[in-house]
């Protein structure tokens, strides 16, 4: 990933980050913060670590997300998060572009979120614009 074209942001849940660090889902639940970070340095790329509280590492820089819900720990919200980052990173770093997707991804799930169940990825893409909206004061 170090000798990539251009530049990459990784968004894996816990059970792939451990694959791809030959870790336990466990202990990369147990070291969160030293795995983004090991994710980063190892690929050379900016991660998204998803989770509650996702956390965003890069080259010397590690965030977390306050942000977000339990129901967006289903399948298809990860890619939703993988859209927002892309559309962002096309006027954004790569480390901006994952901080703020981040967070605009767990708020829109806390938007699109209805009592205790999860939600579907598209209720989580459909709030985006109401999210950002509301960011942008309109």
């Amino acid at each position: 990933m170090k000798a990539a074209a251009a530049p990459r942001i990784l968004t894996p849940h816990p059970g792939e980050a451990g694959r791809l660090l030959g870790q336990s889902t466990a202990d990369v639940q147990a070291n969160r913060y030293a795995v983004a970070e090991a994710l980063a340095n190892e690929s050379g790329q900016v991660v998204i670590l998803k989770g509650a509280r996702s956390i965003v590492a890069g080259a010397d820089d590690l965030r977390v997300c306050a942000e977000g819900t339990p129901a967006l720990g289903v399948a298809g919200t990860g890619d939703v998060l993988s859209g927002v980052v892309g559309a962002l990173g096309m006027t954004l770093a790569p480390i901006d572009a994952a901080i703020a997707g981040a967070l605009l991804h767990a708020l829109a799930g806390v938007e699109a979120s209805v009592g205790d169940r999860g939600l579907i990825a598209s209720e989580v893409a459909d709030a985006v614009p109401v999210v950002l909206a509301r960011q942008q004061g309109h």
